[in-house]
């Protein structure tokens, strides 16, 4: 379903963006590609089925854009603001804490260093 594809596209690109643009060998010169790379993969696989927008920001600004338009027959439903605003925070948790689980390391640093 859409919450599903949403969620773990989401939680790709916020992975990819956690590892390879704020972990301990960040910067590199491949983290600009792998972004890339995340958002055309998700976007290609989800295009035709769901929004695809992976981001709660772009949902509210595509929905408003859709109710401004005068020429537009059908209008998101509650049920689709729903899904594709919450669907990206729970990504966004997920990898956080795939991020947190994988990279433990780095959390004990910063730690130590305080």
């Amino acid at each position: 379903t859409s919450f599903e594809l949403e969620m773990f596209f989401t939680t790709a690109l916020c992975g990819i963006v956690l590892a390879a643009g704020t972990s301990n060998d960040a910067p590199n010169e491949y983290f600009g590609f792998a972004i890339g790379c995340s958002v055309v993969g998700g976007a290609l696989a989800c295009g035709g089925f769901d929004q695809g927008s992976f981001n709660p920001a772009v949902t509210v600004g595509m929905n408003i854009a859709n109710y401004a338009n005068s020429n537009s027959k059908i209008n998101p439903s509650l049920g689709a603001w729903f899904v594709f605003i919450s669907a990206p925070f729970v990504g966004a948790a997920l990898a956080a804490a795939v991020f947190r689980g994988t990279r433990g390391n780095e959390f004990e640093e910063v730690l130590s260093k305080e």
